[in-house]
């Protein structure tokens, strides 16, 4: 077997290499923290010339804002973003799917090309006083009602809270279900 890139995906891997190079700012280069306050206008920064670039949304489809990229295209930006301590939007890789594979169309209209591009940013309500994050034992219950839902429960920290506008918010539908499920 040949584990080598092809010619196609080296070429992309420089050029990922490359925009790291020229585009990611000095202080998240040296390693300081880049989700603190002090550096997150530079992380946006950076993160809305991934969205220019389409990159947030490497593997979605090209009509939510994405490349429609092959697995192994997302491997290879991911691993350069990750080896070079490069700000990513956790949330936007999260959401993004979720909703494209279990969203509707308004959903997808409203979120994908603005979670792709940068221009809206999420954060997470996942953990729970006594539960932290371990989801498993997740309380926080989300009932229908109508075209609605009903959300009860209480979370105890959302990183980014303050700087979102909007929040990714995991709730239990059904009771009875398996902890897991």
């Amino acid at each position: 077997m040949d584990f080598k890139f092809t010619p196609e995906q080296e070429a992309f891997r420089e050029e990922v290499k490359d925009f790291i190079k020229k585009e990611l700012p000095a202080s998240i280069l040296s390693g300081e923290p880049h989700a603190a306050d002090e550096h997150f206008e530079e992380a946006m920064e950076f993160r809305r010339k991934l969205g220019q670039r389409k990159w947030i949304g490497i593997g979605w489809p090209v009509e939510y804002g994405g490349l429609g990229a092959d697995s192994f295209m997302q491997a290879i930006f991911h691993y350069e973003m990750l080896y070079h301590n490069a700000p990513l939007d956790p949330q936007a890789f999260q959401v993004g799917p979720a909703i494209i594979g279990f969203g509707s169309d308004y959903l997808k209209k409203k979120f994908l090309t603005a979670t792709a591009s940068q221009e809206i940013i999420w954060c997470q309500g996942f953990s729970e006083p006594d539960a932290g994050s371990d989801l498993a034992n997740l309380q926080t219950s989300a009932v229908r009602d109508g075209d609605d839902y009903i959300v009860n429960g209480q979370k105890i920290w959302t990183s980014l809270g303050h700087r979102a506008d909007w929040v990714h918010v995991l709730t239990r539908t059904d009771p009875d279900a398996p902890k897991h499920k």
